[in-house]
């Protein structure tokens, strides 16, 4: 734990409550979820079943879904490092305006087996010229 010898803090026991109240608000009966979060979805069913068994038929118990495809079930964050996470800052937010989204999605590193190389302004011509000479049957 995290230096809790003294004492732990609430939100530590009210966080999981307030999730299932988030979930169940909506009266959601299937929330997708990656697989780090299967755990909170199957504490919230938990919940719901102890609620509807003392007070009746009352919130939905919701089901999990998780991705078929393996590579989805853990998103990763935009720095392909981690899963995306907002204390880690690398995430994309539905408040997000539509051209900070474009340069979230156009710098994310996509592919760990391509190097990616970063070309000094001052050579670009020289690069620039280099194709140009190749295409046009150049020797070097």
């Amino acid at each position: 734990m995290r230096n809790f010898e003294a004492s732990i803090p609430v939100g530590f026991f009210t966080y999981p409550i307030s999730q299932a109240a988030d979930i169940t608000a909506f009266m959601a009966t299937t929330v997708p979820v990656g697989e780090d979060q299967a755990p909170m979805i199957e504490q919230t069913r938990e919940i719901v079943h102890k609620f509807n068994s003392v007070y009746g038929e009352t919130l939905v118990e919701p089901d999990i879904l998780l991705p078929d495809n393996k590579a989805c079930l853990r998103l990763p964050g935009i720095d392909g490092k981690a899963k995306m996470s907002k204390s880690l800052g690398n995430c994309i937010y539905l408040s997000d305006s539509e051209e900070d989204i474009r340069k979230k999605i156009m710098s994310m590193f996509t592919d760990p087996t391509t190097s990616v190389w970063k070309i000094p302004d001052a050579w670009k011509a020289i690069l620039c010229l280099s194709i140009w000479m190749h295409s046009a049957g150049g020797a070097f």
